[in-house]
């Protein structure tokens, strides 16, 4: 399977959580009126991701955005 990681910044995260070393995403956002927690299906999509896996790396904004690596993953 192919995968895209997306960061619209440099820092996502730092350190080991930094951008191309692992992934990660928010467990939920709140809804907009901010009173409850919901879960988005967009960001489950990453439990799926499976040793061997490819990962496009994505960053930037609007059309400043351009893929800057690939990595394959560990586990």
């Amino acid at each position: 399977m192919i995968w895209i990681e997306m960061s619209r910044d440099n820092i996502h995260g730092g350190g080991e959580w930094g951008f191309t070393k692992c992934l990660w995403s928010p467990a939920y956002k709140f809804s907009s009126n901010k009173k409850r927690k919901i879960s988005w299906l967009y960001w489950n999509n990453i439990l799926k991701v499976q040793q061997g896996d490819i990962i496009l790396h994505l960053r930037g904004k609007k059309h400043f955005a351009s893929f800057v690596g690939y990595s394959i993953a560990a586990t």
